[in-house]
């Protein structure tokens, strides 16, 4: 990939930064970056395509893949956030779904205190992150936890009720049909939940945690892997990461 977007770094430096757009049926969370891609080159749709093809075509499923040197020279943190949100764009183009990809934008937050395990459980089910501007130090490292591992935490937590345990498998299995974040949080780290301090402590202690640098990242299944991080010393940056959700919509 970083190869093709070198070799049409001329193009991508004429586009304007992506506006951002609001899409139907995602929400509450429908913000997204993006092109219309009758409005640029015709160079740079066909190189939208052919990578939104590829990207579709890539089998994650229980695999996490991770990445390094996205962020290379000449390739700068302007250009990948142009070339995230053409590739938001080539995949509307093939699967005909304006909620089938969104290159969403990141919260800023000036005191951050971390993000416990969870699943964003958009429309879709994979995510692909790559790190922009990380803070330099131990702080904010990533972290994961396997489905497997989780269900064997949340079997073994006396305090979680079957009810409750069967409604956090259906939100992972993308059974909702709609954008299931909240839900899902909810049942996790609702504080009044009794199952919830104990939850949460077995997750971290089976989760793992790596420090990702900038141009470095990862693709993950949305069902298959929780992930979060750790609290990041001096806040979060609006070009934290730069992130794409995409797949084909799931239905209820």
């Amino acid at each position: 990939m970083v190869r093709r977007i070198t070799a049409h770094l001329d193009d991508i430096l004429e586009l304007p930064p992506p506006p951002l757009v609001a899409v139907r049926g995602c929400d509450p969370y429908s913000a997204t970056y993006s092109y219309s891609l009758s409005h640029v080159r015709k160079s740079l749709a066909e190189l939208a395509v052919r990578m939104a093809e590829e990207l579709m075509a890539l089998s994650v499923r229980r695999r996490l893949m991770f990445f390094t040197g996205m962020l290379l020279p000449p390739v700068s943190s302007s250009v990948f956030h142009r070339c995230m949100s053409l590739l938001r764009s080539g995949i509307v183009r093939i699967t005909g779904d304006p909620r089938a990809a969104l290159h969403a934008p990141v919260k800023t937050e000036a005191i951050d205190s971390g993000f416990p395990l969870h699943a964003d459980l958009f429309l879709t089910e994979r995510l692909w992150l790559i790190f922009d501007d990380v803070p330099s130090g131990s702080s904010g490292k990533a972290l994961f936890l396997s489905r497997e591992a989780f269900d064997r935490i949340a079997a073994a937590c006396a305090d979680l009720p079957a009810s409750a345990r069967r409604r956090i498998g259906e939100l992972l299995d993308h059974r909702a049909g709609r954008d299931s974040f909240d839900e899902f949080y909810g049942l996790l780290y609702e504080p009044r939940n009794p199952w919830t301090r104990s939850l949460a402590r077995d997750m971290r202690r089976e989760s793992w945690s790596i420090k990702l640098r900038s141009g470095e990242g990862y693709l993950l299944h949305d069902g298959h892997w929780l992930h979060g991080r750790t609290a990041v010393r001096g806040g979060v940056s609006g070009k934290r990461f730069r992130r794409l959700i995409y797949g084909r919509p799931v239905t209820a």
